[in-house]
């Protein structure tokens, strides 16, 4: 293999460990899996979901597409067979639901620094080999916060960012199943069965005055039945749905008697399971986890959760004089997340006189939550769920939305 070879292949084997370590240092890589396609005896594709709560396909994206199906998973319904009549020819089809995800690019450079020689092949992927631990990292918490926002927004940062940015200017989608705590009672935010607006959130956030106790929690469990939403089974068959609270509802929770109880038993048990590993705390169907950056707080003043830059979306959310707090629940096949073929790639930029200046890393995905609409509703037009090509970042009106896999719930936090 010669110089130029050897330098192609390089370059390729730590493009693809970018991409898998940017990917796997995230909070929520460890409830992903791949959707898997075969081929039918016909030669047609078949689509076979992970069954876990985020579903990643990687897939080819044809010239003028901005988007492609991710395959999940749709429960059984059917009748059974009774007694002794013949069950053979009434198997039921095992029908998927299609979630509509969005892809773009974004891109991040590190400044090179290099020198007169730099332009040689080896000294380039030296170099991208230095870059390559801060782009893992920042890629990271991009990645990490983009889940974070999806669930909140209902798509990825790179998919709402305004066409004046280069973004795609998908319309972000507040979460249908949204509910906060009113003095010890279980409220939903706006109309039921729809996406929120602003002026939802803010009653919501005005109305908060409690914080995440066991009570409040125990009201949770039976609409997380109610909407169906599935629960996660562990490696070792426990099964759960995941919490995400941020710290101050983690302390209000674990001064809270009932759940101290409750945790003293189902403790040993659960922390075995490598998933469930960092958690910190079980109690009616509930795993809890805390995450300080990615449960953030509605800016009921500016109407947002992130602030306006990546920095700020990159720190912990400024608690306001409310105190209200978002912390996400969600179950199996709650998130969709594709991936454009060759999405993760190194590039580099030449300039005075072909020094290198500076190494960059791309990167072609999109996230977009579990939520289902109908048809005249699934548009790509104004008013529509999936109302694209805005200027600048914009929150869709109040849709009429099916979600079955994730919730959120604001409580009430105080400054520690």
């Amino acid at each position: 293999m010669d110089a130029g070879q050897a330098y192609i292949a390089n370059v390729a084997n730590l493009t693809a460990k970018t991409a898998k370590e940017t990917w796997y240092n995230t909070f929520f890589a460890r409830w992903s899996g791949n959707v898997d396609i075969s081929k039918d005896d016909n030669g047609n594709p078949s689509y076979h979901p992970s069954g876990k709560p985020i579903e990643m396909l990687t897939d080819f994206v044809q010239a003028g597409r901005d988007n492609m199906l991710i395959a999940m998973e749709k429960r059984l319904t059917g009748d059974p067979v009774y007694g002794d009549e013949v069950l053979k020819g009434t198997g039921e089809d095992q029908d998927l639901d299609w979630l509509r995800v969005y892809v773009n690019q974004y891109r991040k450079a590190v400044v090179a620094k290099s020198g007169a020689m730099a332009n040689q092949r080896l000294k380039i992927y030296n170099m991208m080999k230095k870059a390559k631990p801060q782009l893992v990292n920042w890629g990271s918490q991009y990645e990490n916060q983009a889940v974070f926002r999806s669930y909140y927004e209902g798509v990825s940062p790179n998919l709402s960012k305004g066409t004046a940015y280069g973004g795609l200017g998908v319309v972000k989608r507040l979460h249908p199943n949204w509910y906060y705590n009113d003095g010890g009672v279980l409220k939903q935010a706006g109309d039921a069965g729809e996406t929120k607006i602003a002026s939802d959130l803010d009653t919501a956030a005005s109305n908060t005055d409690e914080g995440m106790t066991s009570e409040i929690v125990e009201f949770l469990n039976p609409v997380m039945m109610t909407k169906r939403i599935p629960q996660i089974v562990s490696e070792n068959g426990y099964p759960y749905w995941a919490g995400v609270i941020s710290p101050q509802q983690k302390i209000t929770l674990a001064t809270d008697s009932d759940f101290a109880a409750a945790n003293r038993a189902a403790w040993t048990g659960l922390k075995t399971n490598a998933e469930l590993k960092g958690f910190v705390g079980y109690y009616f169907g509930f795993a809890f986890y805390e995450d300080l950056i990615g449960i953030r707080s509605w800016d009921s003043t500016n109407n947002n959760l992130f602030g306006t830059t990546t920095a700020a979306a990159f720190e912990p959310s400024t608690l306001p004089a409310d105190g209200n707090q978002n912390a996400i629940f969600f179950g199996n096949s709650s998130m969709g997340k594709g991936i454009a073929q060759d999405g993760t790639k190194y590039t580099t930029e030449i300039d005075d006189h072909e020094n290198v200046k500076e190494i960059g890393m791309a990167v072609i995905n999109g996230y977009n939550r579990a939520d289902y609409f109908d048809d005249s509703e699934a548009t790509e037009s104004a008013g529509g769920a999936f109302y694209k090509n805005n200027a600048a970042e914009t929150f869709s009106a109040g849709i009429a939305a099916t979600n079955q896999s994730s919730l959120i719930l604001m409580t009430k936090s105080t400054a520690t």
